[in-house]
């Protein structure tokens, strides 16, 4: 199944490719790719149960996205690259990838009246940037399932 042609948005100078993976009548779920990836072909599993329309964002200098003259961006060339996104669809929920999952963050927070959730499956979307906690003994997931978080000495280099 090959995914819908997509609609063309225009951030600071670049074409951004808007992709609709689904279409829906409720809601609709923006999905965020990583750094360096673009949108997927196909719903995620993730995403499967989603009862509205599903459309990901191929960001600045990804995929059917055009690169800046400079070749450059920042996070908040992406953030704006999402606004641009949330403005043509309404009011969504963001699901993000990675460097997508905080960018959904980012976007969750500026703009609180049109994205009604922003969810990261992987945690790797908030350990960017700067030394973190081990998350071996202690994570996000297990303090859902009751355990209290603990302190850990903050590591030197990236988490595997």
């Amino acid at each position: 199944m090959t995914r819908d042609p997509e609609v063309d948005l225009v951030h600071a100078h670049v074409r951004l490719a808007l992709h609709r993976l689904r279409a829906g009548s409720e809601r609709a779920l923006l999905v965020l790719h990583g750094l360096g990836l673009r949108t997927p072909d196909t719903v995620p599993s993730e995403c499967e149960a989603w009862p509205g329309p599903v459309w990901g964002l191929d960001f600045t200098g990804h995929g059917a996205s055009t690169v800046p003259a400079g070749g450059g961006y920042t996070c908040e060339a992406l953030l704006g690259d999402a606004d641009a996104a949330l403005c043509e669809l309404g009011a969504a929920t963001v699901i993000g990838y990675g460097l997508g999952g905080y960018v959904g963050l980012q976007l969750a927070g500026s703009r609180p009246e049109e994205v009604r959730g922003s969810s990261s499956p992987t945690d790797r979307a908030f350990s960017a940037g700067a030394p973190c906690p081990r998350r071996a003994r202690s994570s996000p997931r297990t303090w859902a399932r009751g355990q209290e978080p603990v302190s850990h000495p903050i590591r030197s280099r990236w988490p595997s």
